[in-house]
């Protein structure tokens, strides 16, 4: 009977080896094999905009890297928050990705979103959207300085566009803090009301992207008084940073790509490969170039590290917050 047993026993714990075995060997070769179906990019935002437009670019040249069809969709609403929400709920198949930006942070201080990028695999970043401090042409103001200066002159005087809840809300309220001035904060709203804004006199100098702002710098409308980067942007090398005034809070609006959580690291790590390779690309360095923004290639280590300080500067720029 106990000899009967053991034999059963036996076979039962074969049976199920041999079922590990089989299991983990056809999710080896699955992952050996990606893609093999086609692979899913969200963008939360519209089409049109900087970061829609940036995210076309990107997907073309990611659909040269594999043998499916790399696919865009915008699924836009609440900030972003809707369409990142839709790639973390998305199976982590490594089929679905979102193209992220670091404003999810923000909404998660300002507004308890109930996410972070720490609920998603982060893969790798590819592009830097430069913020462009812009008046109109006929402005008193050529440089961020003398902006500054009247500021301090004149408390409440400078009307200062920004978007409420946005990175560049919180970080004018920064500028207030560390530079002892006072604006008069307008919302603005979003990316098709901003320069209407400025030009009808509503709002004194606002801050935007390259690609929205130059095509208006190079119309001779508006002006540029300084670039909000780390260092000067090599589509206005004769402007100063902000940080040449004085001003040394950073913001860089870093663009890459997240997958939901538990995406195989074979998966990962093969996107990885493919986001650097194009941002080797020349060709495509010069269609961003195109388009005023600056490739950006972050492995997966230093966009984690590049997200955890964001994160800790949104939390201490939130305390100027009354």
């Amino acid at each position: 009977m106990k000899k009967n047993l053991c034999l059963a026993f036996c076979v039962l714990l074969c049976s199920a080896l041999v079922f590990a075995s089989g299991v983990s060997e056809n999710k080896g070769r699955a992952e050996a094999d990606y893609p093999v179906n086609a692979i899913q990019f969200i963008v939360p935002f519209p089409l049109g905009g900087s970061t829609g437009t940036i995210a076309q670019s990107f997907v073309r040249f990611l659909d040269k890297e594999y043998s499916v069809d790399v696919v865009l969709n915008s699924v836009t609403g609440s900030g972003g928050s809707v369409g990142a929400r839709q790639v973390l709920n998305s199976k982590a198949d490594g089929y679905n990705f979102l193209i992220a930006v670091p404003g999810f942070a923000v909404q998660r201080v300002l507004q308890n979103l109930d996410f972070t990028f720490r609920d998603f695999e982060v893969v790798a970043a590819f592009a830097s959207s430069e913020q462009v401090l812009v008046v109109k042409k006929d402005s008193p103001y050529n440089s961020f300085s003398e902006l500054i200066a009247d500021a301090k002159a004149n408390p409440g005087k400078v009307k200062f566009g920004a978007p409420m809840g946005t990175s560049l809300f919180m970080g004018v309220l920064a500028m207030q803090q560390e530079l002892g001035v006072k604006f008069s904060i307008i919302d603005i709203g979003g990316v098709s009301v901003k320069a209407p804004e400025l030009m009808s006199g509503r709002v004194d100098a606002y801050f935007d992207s390259t690609a929205k702002t130059i095509p208006y710098i190079n119309s001779n409308e508006f002006k540029a008084i300084g670039v909000w980067g780390p260092e000067r942007s090599a589509f206005l090398p004769d402007v100063q940073i902000l940080k040449e005034s004085g001003f040394n809070t950073l913001l860089e609006e870093v663009i890459g790509v997240w997958a939901p959580k538990g995406t195989p690291q074979a998966v990962i790590d093969s996107m990885n490969s493919a986001v650097k390779k194009i941002c080797e690309d020349a060709a495509f360095k010069e269609e961003m170039k195109k388009i005023y923004t600056k490739v950006s290639y972050k492995n997966t280590a230093d966009y984690k590290s590049f997200l955890e300080n964001y994160e800790a500067d949104v939390r201490k720029n939130a305390a100027f917050i009354k």
